[in-house]
This record gives C-alpha cells, structure tokens and sequence, in this order.
C-alpha cells in the first residue's frame, strides 16, 4: 500500500505538505515522522500515549499554533466557486460522490 509519509518528492517540503493533509488512513501515523526531528519523534510518542479526545485538543493547538489570521480569510473568489458549486448541488447539476469512493478513486490513481 502506498503511503503518503514514505513518498518521495522533489522536496521535504512538499512531502510534508502531502502528508500532514493526506487523508490515507491506512497508514501508520509512524510513517510520517520519518522527516521530522528526534525531539518531535518524542513528543509524538508521548503523546499516543494520551486517551484519543486529548490526542485531537493537542493536535488541534498543535496546527492553530502555526497559522496566520490572515490564513483564515476566504477569497472572494473561492467563496464565489463554492456558493457556485452548492446552487449546482441544489439544482441537480451535480451529483455529489460520497468520500469513501472519492478516497477509493484516490488511492487507486496513486497506486499507478
């Protein structure tokens, strides 16, 4: 199974990215951690440790900690595509695809 964590790319950074925002549950969380340093490493597995509620409040701090306000803020052009696509939804246009087969469709064209 492929795994976003043991990726290569042209940079860290951009495997990072991946990672931290696939939504491959199949993967060990221990799978990303091969770029990060021994320190963080620690804390991670101290904190698997922590009962599941305590483990998503951290996580959560953990990510409000390294965003900027400003990151919060919609583009008007964004807002417009997804008012767009909602009346679309609501018009019938579009049939909306349940996660599961989007994640399915994912894995399989990454798999390739």
């Amino acid at each position: 199974m492929w795994c976003p964590g043991r990726a290569l790319a042209s940079s860290v950074r951009q495997t990072r990215l991946w990672a931290f925002s696939s939504p491959v549950a199949s993967c060990s969380a221990t799978a990303y951690l091969w770029f990060v340093t021994s320190t963080a490493k620690k804390i991670f597995e101290e904190a698997m440790g922590l009962p599941q509620a305590e483990r998503r409040l951290l996580a959560e701090a953990l990510l409000d900690s390294t965003t900027d306000e400003s990151e919060h803020e919609i583009d008007p052009a964004w807002r417009d595509e997804v008012l767009r696509r909602i009346e679309q939804v609501r018009r019938g246009e579009v049939k909306p695809e349940p996660w599961s087969e989007v994640r399915r469709q994912i894995r399989e064209a990454l798999a390739r």
